[in-house]
């Protein structure tokens, strides 16, 4: 079973016991957290897909540990103009092990219901059809 989360602006497709490293988390190393924003739930057969995300589904994870990446070099140049910068960038990251992944009602009725709710909202009354294939106006 995979799951497909998102966490610090990107998405992850992770598995039971993966390490992964994302974005610097504001957690205490060693402690156990949740990750609600769970996109998507598949295994070989079916996958269930959100809108935007799955509501009865959550994983489990465990902060490993903190650090730092490696060394970028940020390096600003202008031809011609005796301008040069060179800056180095550290970008910190969590690294993270995924525990479990739970999906609670394999039923996605949440996700049909809401879509039919915004469908409904929308009477033939309300809705105005405009022609532009007609360029010709009609003022007899």
């Amino acid at each position: 079973m995979y799951a497909i989360i998102r966490t610090g602006g990107n998405q992850y497709r992770v598995k039971q016991n993966d390490e992964i490293e994302v974005e610097k988390l504001n957690i205490p190393e060693g402690e156990d957290f949740e990750i609600e924003e769970v996109l998507a739930i598949g295994n070989d057969d079916d996958i269930s897909v959100g809108f935007p995300y799955l509501k009865n589904a959550k994983v489990e994870a465990e902060l490993v540990e903190q650090g730092i990446g490696d060394e970028v070099i940020v390096f600003k140049y202008k031809p011609k103009k005796k301008y040069r910068k060179k800056n180095i960038h550290k970008q910190p990251f969590s690294r993270i092990k995924i525990k479990s992944i739970e999906l609670l009602n394999d039923s996605n009725t949440d996700v049909e219901e809401t879509i039919t709710t915004e469908t409904e909202h929308f009477n033939e009354s309300q809705v105005e059809v405009v022609d532009t294939d007609n360029n010709s106006t009609e003022e007899e």
